[in-house]
């Protein structure tokens, strides 16, 4: 983590990557409250190790976005599919 909802992400491809948390997936709480309906973003944490989905910008190659952090038992299912490459 760089702050400020950057991160740094090796890809398969083997380049090192600066990444842009999405809002949605950053920690953070809603404002707009009801009585009745408590609206509250999903707060996800990502740390060192964790297996992401990022988008990879057209115009700038160094530079992607995360989309999805994928759950212990979401990664060990896309290994066993195959879709992790062998390195």
């Amino acid at each position: 983590m760089l702050g400020n909802g950057r991160l740094e992400a090796m890809c398969f491809d083997g380049v090192k990557r600066l990444c842009h948390i999405r809002g949605k997936l950053r920690k953070k709480a809603s404002k707009y409250k009801t009585m009745f309906i408590f609206n509250q973003a999903k707060i996800v944490w990502i740390n060192q190790g964790d297996i992401i989905l990022i988008g990879l910008r057209d115009y700038q190659d160094a530079k992607a976005d995360v989309i999805l952090k994928y759950t212990p038992d979401e990664a060990r299912n896309l290994k066993t599919y195959g879709e992790f490459p062998e390195t």
